[in-house]
């Protein structure tokens, strides 16, 4: 498991995510989205799939979950590459990329990158 982010970088991701969230004129409940899962290394594509995603502000969590299921991927096949099925803003630094619509996602533990586009 990551660790907790400090304030400053916390609320950089929350913020992030809910820039994406307004950008894709959604009011609740899933969304389906493109979404390419890059190497950190290179940046080069790993893959990228159709999948729906649901994402949550309350006062207790702020997050973004994505149904790699949706995609064919087993909980076992994505755990296995580094991927997971619900990213925190407490734990997981997100950037979004504003003249592109991306939600940009990067986890401490993994070798991945994920890039949400925004439909």
């Amino acid at each position: 498991m990551a660790n907790k982010l400090n304030g400053e970088e916390g609320i950089k991701s929350v913020g992030a995510l809910q820039e994406f969230y307004f950008a894709c004129n959604k009011k609740n409940g899933p969304m389906t989205v493109d979404i390419d899962v890059l190497f950190k290394r290179n940046r080069k594509l790993a893959f990228h799939c159709l999948v729906p995603i649901v994402i949550a502000f309350d006062n207790t969590k702020t997050a973004i979950s994505i149904m790699w299921e949706e995609a064919d991927y087993t909980r076992e096949e994505f755990r296995e590459i580094g991927l997971y099925g619900t990213y925190s803003c407490q734990y997981i630094k997100m950037k979004y990329l504003k003249t592109k619509r991306i939600l940009e996602i990067k986890s401490s533990d993994s070798n991945k990158i994920i890039r949400v586009n925004a439909i």
